[in-house]
């Protein structure tokens, strides 16, 4: 299960200074009512269809965070403000997306808290991972209310996810923001879409 994996990841973004805290909030809160009732919708929609949608989402991310990575090697990256406020916006669609298909709410909303809001790489990750924190819990409750969660085989994820998990987030906090750019990339392939 990916919900302590999450928690701990928060827990370490907002040590080091990651984490805006009025914007964490707001979308976090956005981001719960949206998980629901992405999660109802998902719950009642054919698989085919579910999967075929989630690849085509994740091969969107995957490029834009290439040609992202791409344009911002050797330019200053000239940063606009969108007021705060309008993250609430971004949870919304990140809870959605969370709900319908179960993760994807903060790959969704790095790019948009970076891009139109002007948050490095770093906080833009933070800030993603406070928007799914409860969220995941939602997304849980929701599809375990439906039948679709089965218990054992999550926790023997969860158990397997932990030692990579951490090791992940510790190589995230040591990199640059541009390699994290490629690196998230080649990570949002067709591959962990199901689909190879």
């Amino acid at each position: 299960m990916v919900a302590p994996n999450v928690f701990l990841g928060l827990r370490g973004y907002a040590r080091r200074g990651g984490i805006e805290a009025r914007v964490a909030v707001l979308l976090a809160a956005s981001a719960v009512t949206f998980t629901a009732l992405g999660g109802l919708y998902a719950t009642r929609l054919a698989g085919p269809g579910l999967r075929i949608g989630f690849a085509a989402f994740i091969l969107l991310v995957a490029l834009s965070f290439a040609l992202r990575a791409l344009h911002a090697r050797g330019q200053a990256i000239q940063r606009t403000r969108v007021a705060w406020g309008w993250t609430g916006l971004v949870g919304a669609g990140g809870g959605l997306l969370s709900g319908i298909f179960a993760v994807g709410g903060a790959v969704f909303a790095v790019p948009f808290l970076s891009l139109l809001f002007g948050y490095s790489q770093f906080e833009a990750q933070g800030l993603g991972l406070a928007l799914v924190a409860p969220g995941t819990l939602t997304g849980i409750a929701t599809y375990a209310v439906a039948g679709d969660v089965v218990w054992p085989i999550g926790l023997h994820w969860r158990q397997g996810a932990r030692v990579p998990s951490a090791t992940a987030s510790r190589s995230r906090i040591a990199s640059p923001s541009d390699g994290c750019s490629c690196c998230s990339a080649g990570f949002s392939s067709p591959q962990r879409s199901g689909c190879s």
